[in-house]
């Protein structure tokens, strides 16, 4: 039976010359540093993320264009404010009333609370008496409404004509078009909105050419009928590049995904879930010997806590980054959010961890794939965590779930990545560390004086 069920691409993008990966199962890259590495692992994040929170995009697209209209209404308001001044109206006491509410929420504007401003405008300036002296003021508050509607239905000196109320149906009609659009765009998914987000998480542009995502041979990334397509196979994805963004609160596109990852450390799934004996064992007796748990507490200081086996307790964010490196796994796996449809995307594990603990990650992954079914992308350049996921894996029956790819490098800087049927090429990579070091050291020397003593 044929498992590859995912296969991403990417050609001419930052260092990637070209790479072609398969989610089978446990996927390991290794390459030197600047090979392009980090750059597929944030790839396939952001690319998964769109896929499976597509709506959230259009909603979030959806509400950029009402925060507009929300800006416009309010500096309506505030030319308003003189009319309201001089005048007496039946309509002035539930005006004051709705406006503020406007301004309250205008982060989160709601397309049935617009239409009610909409309409307590229209019967709001339906009540004017207006002078003859007065009547710049109806042309500026025409200015700020043919601004408002511009967007939508483009510039046009017909707007000149229409008097305040007709403006405000044409307000109108643009927010119930933005309702509409939203089914529309949730049905037809298309590409225009998923590049967009895609290039808005990366310095560099970025076009639908130079990546492709087929599930058994189907493109995701549907180029043809410009929409993208859902994924069955896989729909949770979550990507680690350092323990350190436990609890980190960063800013700007570049620690979006830290963002990400605290939401579901912080929130548990819906769901309860059924740990195993062993993997239970594994966190509790095994490794970080105790727990990890989040305790939602405004008058804790420490909301991060590692309880160790023996009943202390302490802050994990002062804890040794080893720690943090298992207890952010132990946190998604008890809190729900590791199951057969996770992609666990994780960039140089082994950074932070004692050699020993290189080999018991990679149990780990090993144990979370044979499992719970998890899926695993992993980016390293450490011979102990290729060797031991590779051996086992062997011994836990599920080789066949297991890919390795080597970034080689080409001319100009740019990497290709080559799929291997041994791990034996990833060493040969790893051996230059012993080349420098015999060429900066004494090593050569040494060796030469130690076979001068045998002889």
């Amino acid at each position: 039976m044929n498992r590859i069920s995912l296969r991403f691409s990417i050609k001419n993008f930052r260092a990637i010359k070209e790479a072609s990966i398969t989610l089978n199962g446990i996927t390991v890259v290794a390459g030197e540093n600047g090979s392009g590495k980090s750059t597929i692992s944030r790839l396939l994040y952001y690319t998964f993320k769109a896929i499976h929170n597509f709506n959230s995009l259009i909603e979030a697209e959806i509400k950029e264009k009402l925060k507009k209209i929300v800006h416009y209404l309010a500096i309506l308001e505030e030319e308003t404010e003189t009319f309201m001044e001089e005048q007496t109206s039946p309509y002035n006491e539930p005006f004051t009333k709705l406006l503020p509410l406007l301004k309250a929420t205008a982060e989160e504007p709601s397309i049935e609370f617009l239409k009610q401003v909409i309409n307590s405008l229209k019967s709001f300036y339906s009540q004017l008496k207006i002078g003859k002296d007065e009547q710049f003021r109806i042309e500026r508050l025409k200015l700020v409404l043919i601004a408002a509607i511009s967007d939508e239905f483009g510039e046009s000196n017909e707007w000149n004509s229409y008097n305040i109320e007709q403006l405000l149906d044409k307000v109108r009609e643009y927010v119930v078009a933005l309702e509409k659009r939203i089914e529309k765009l949730k049905n037809e998914r298309p590409l225009e909105l998923f590049e967009k987000y895609l290039k808005s998480r990366f310095d560099e542009s970025i076009t639908l050419q130079q990546i492709e995502l087929l599930e058994h041979e189907v493109p995701i990334i549907d180029l043809e009928k410009k929409r993208l397509r859902l994924i069955h196979s896989m729909r949770n994805p979550i990507y680690i590049d350092t323990p350190m963004s436990i609890g980190a609160k960063g800013s700007g596109k570049s620690f979006k995904h830290w963002e990400d990852l605290n939401r579901l450390l912080t929130h548990p799934a819906d769901e309860t879930v059924e740990i195993p004996a062993e993997i239970r064992s594994f966190f509790e007796k095994e490794t970080i010997r105790g727990q990890v748990y989040y305790e939602k507490d405004p008058l804790k200081t420490k909301n991060f806590v590692y309880r160790r086996d023996d009943g202390h307790e302490f802050d994990l964010l002062e804890c040794a980054t080893g720690i943090k490196s298992f207890g952010i796994i132990q946190m998604l796996y008890y809190n729900g959010h590791l199951k057969k449809n996770t992609l666990l995307i994780i960039d140089e594990p082994e950074a932070h961890l004692h050699p020993q603990w290189i080999v018991e990650y990679a149990r780990m992954m090993v144990m979370l794939n044979k499992l719970v079914g998890v899926k695993f992308f992993v980016a390293t350049h450490n011979p102990d965590m290729v060797s031991a996921i590779r051996y086992i894996s062997e011994k836990e029956g599920i080789l066949d779930r297991v890919s390795f790819y080597l970034a080689q490098k080409g001319k100009r800087y740019l990497y290709s990545y080559r799929h291997l049927k041994d791990i034996d090429p990833i060493f040969a990579s790893f051996n230059i560390a012993l080349e420098r070091i015999s060429k900066y050291g004494f090593l050569e020397e040494k060796q030469e004086k130690e076979e001068q003593k045998i002889h």
